[in-house]
Formats: structure tokens, sequence, C-alpha cells
């Protein structure tokens, strides 16, 4: 958790794994306590480009995760929440059951863009 809140852009399981090399803690642990950490509301998990799972941490003040969008940077990968940004659930035909709705804008963060100025 201290590794995703000190992180500066959203960790692939691979970075985390890197980054926590030496401690003990083994690859499937890893992937559980991500896929734990994302279902309690701890963090947050997007899919990038590659189709590679990013984490970053929740923040505290955030309201329920699934109900707003996020913000990746394409250049950096920082995930942001865009509370503003409300997700509703679609309608589904009869017979289908949903269990989430993701929506992810992708683009350049202010950081970025400001550098290529």
């Amino acid at each position: 958790m201290r590794l995703l809140e000190g992180a500066e852009r959203a960790l692939s399981h691979h970075d985390v794994e890197t980054a926590l090399a030496g401690t003990g803690i083994d690859r499937v642990t890893l992937y559980r306590v991500l896929d734990w950490m994302v279902e309690s509301g701890l963090a947050h998990r997007v899919t990038d480009a590659q189709r590679v799972f990013r984490f970053s941490i929740a923040e505290a003040s955030a309201p329920a995760h699934d109900a707003h969008a996020h913000f990746r940077c394409a250049d950096c990968g920082k995930v942001f929440c865009l509370q503003d940004v409300a997700v509703a659930p679609p309608t589904l035909p009869k017979g289908f059951s949903g269990k989430s709705v993701e929506l992810c804008v992708t683009g350049r963060c202010a950081h970025c863009d400001d550098k290529s100025l």
C-alpha cells in the first residue's frame, strides 16, 4: 500500500513485484493482494493501451470507486479520478447481469502537457 501511495504513476504488477523484490512476497500472493485492494476500494485498477493492468492508490476522500470515471495520461501513465464524471450502468437486455462499469479517458495530464510547451 505504501508503494502505491508513493508512486507518481499507476504501477503494473511487474512494477510492484520488482519494487518489492527481496521482501519474500511471491507473485501469486501479490496478485491476490492487489485484487483484494481493488475489491476493497483501497486501489484502482485500469487497463493501459497494451492491456496491462495498472494499479494506483484510491483517494480516501473519494466516494465509491465504481461511481466515477478515470483519466489515464498516455505519457506518464498516472491515473486520476474524475469525481465529476458519473458512470451510470447501462440498461442491459433481459437475462444479462452486469457487475461493473469502467470509463477511462486517455490523453495527456496537465503536468505532461506543460512539459511539451
